[in-house]
């Protein structure tokens, strides 16, 4: 029969992850950096050029970001990833064997059963089965033919569950969210191939739960505008409300409904304003704050955490001074989630001089912090935002220095446990007025 091949877009990405995750190259917490890259001549650009900084591997995934695929597949390796993709049964071929294949650039492209067969790799705990549409022959009532494969275990089954925790994440408020609407859980990938003119060829979206795998695939040879978040994932949703109103009517065993295995895997609360921070993976503690903190699954057996978390252990605060006559300026960056107070000793003793607030964020606005790529050249200044971690804060002083001299002390705590806290202090000789 006809079988046509396609670019697939990001819909290989989940692949991508899976090499990283089952090497331990990352983890779904692991912070990287969203932002233009080039190696030699290939230079990824993310969807309009819109770069979101500082993030983690889980919102990479949500948000489809390719400057993170492509950074994860040189972590990898092109051959370890090239292996991979044959191993999840893509026909790929060794001009594939780059950067490119990251985003699902392949020079022969991918059948629909192909991609809808290795995305089932995922709904059974890392086993891989060859595509058949016929489960058993009966004759007379009798099976005299069934399909005894075993399958290939070809990614470890924490591994293939971290995918499905990630693309679960996807579909409550990444690029498969209209698949939220569902009333049961289902994991999704969306993927887009666009043409050299600006217009896309495919459109994608690949759905599972335990039991079920759906694949959603439109394409035009002529161009069109759709994406795989748009026509396929609203068809995705009405296949699927569809199939569970039938079953529903039909038996009371919905389990095909269920969400994919977590037995391999263990739910963490991470502090994420520590991990992007300080680069490394920090667990949250007892005092990290709800805008911060956020769950995310692990190896149940692999994975160790860093405890230097912001909201336990505040380093002195760091600050500058400078005189102007009479006028002392005290500059520093003020690091959002702390309060800061300021005090100044002089000829008539110690007094707070100011305060500065904590700043928290929601985690939707910590990791919708956008950045836009300065090399294009319609970037408007406004488009690129503030740091998420600090902002500056400028303090002008007069003080009664009588000998010549005032003493700053700048004190940063935690807004939730004044406990929690740190100090730093300078002198400076200042003219008496």
């Amino acid at each position: 029969g006809y079988t046509p091949t396609r670019q697939i877009g990001s819909t290989i990405k989940p692949i991508l992850y899976a090499s990283a995750l089952d090497n331990g190259v990352v983890t779904l917490a692991t912070p990287m950096v969203d932002e233009q890259i080039s190696y030699g001549e290939y230079s990824p650009h993310n969807f309009g050029d819109v770069y979101y900084g500082d993030t983690i591997v889980n919102e990479a995934i949500k948000k489809s970001m390719n400057s993170i695929a492509v950074k994860t597949c040189d972590y990898v390796g092109t051959d370890t990833f090239f292996d991979y993709v044959k191993k999840f049964g893509l026909s790929v071929k060794d001009d594939d064997k780059n950067y490119s294949l990251a985003l699902g650039s392949t020079s022969m492209g991918i059948s629909p059963v192909e991609l809808a067969n290795a995305y089932t790799t995922f709904a059974n705990d890392g086993t891989h089965f060859a595509p058949s549409f016929v489960r058993f022959v009966a004759k007379d009532g009798q099976k005299i033919w069934s399909n005894d494969d075993d399958g290939v275990q070809i990614v470890k089954p924490s591994t293939a569950q971290l995918i499905a925790c990630a693309l679960e994440d996807t579909v409550q408020d990444g690029t498969a969210k209209t698949l939220s609407a569902l009333p049961f859980k289902v994991a999704a990938k969306t993927g887009t191939a666009e043409r050299e003119d600006g217009l896309n060829s495919d459109a994608w979206c690949v759905s599972f739960t335990n039991g079920y795998t759906l694949l959603v695939w439109h394409g035009s040879d002529d161009g069109m505008s759709e994406t795989g978040g748009g026509l396929p994932t609203k068809d995705a949703l009405s296949i699927w409300t569809k199939l569970y109103q039938t079953e529903s009517r039909q038996s009371n065993d919905l389990s095909a409904f269920l969400a994919a295995s977590k037995d391999a895997i263990k739910a963490v609360d991470v502090d994420l304003f520590s991990t992007i921070r300080s680069k490394e993976v920090v667990k949250a503690s007892q005092n990290t704050s709800l805008e911060y903190r956020k769950t995310l699954c692990f190896d149940k057996n692999s994975t160790t955490f860093e405890n230097n978390s912001y909201f336990e252990n505040i380093l002195p605060p760091s600050f500058e001074l400078a005189v102007n006559g009479y006028a002392v300026k005290i500059e520093f960056d003020a690091e959002k989630i702390y309060e800061y107070d300021l005090y100044r000793t002089d000829f008539f003793g110690t007094r707070k001089i100011s305060h500065v607030d904590s700043f928290s964020l929601s985690l939707d606005e910590f990791f919708n912090k956008k950045r836009v790529d300065n090399t294009n050249e319609n970037t408007t200044e406004n488009q690129v935002t503030e740091s998420v971690f600090t902002h500056k804060i400028e303090v002008v002083d007069y003080p009664f220095a009588l000998f010549g001299n005032a003493t700053y002390t700048l004190v940063a705590y935690l807004k939730d446990n004044e406990d929690i806290k740190n100090a730093s202090t300078k002198t400076i000789f200042a003219d008496a007025p």
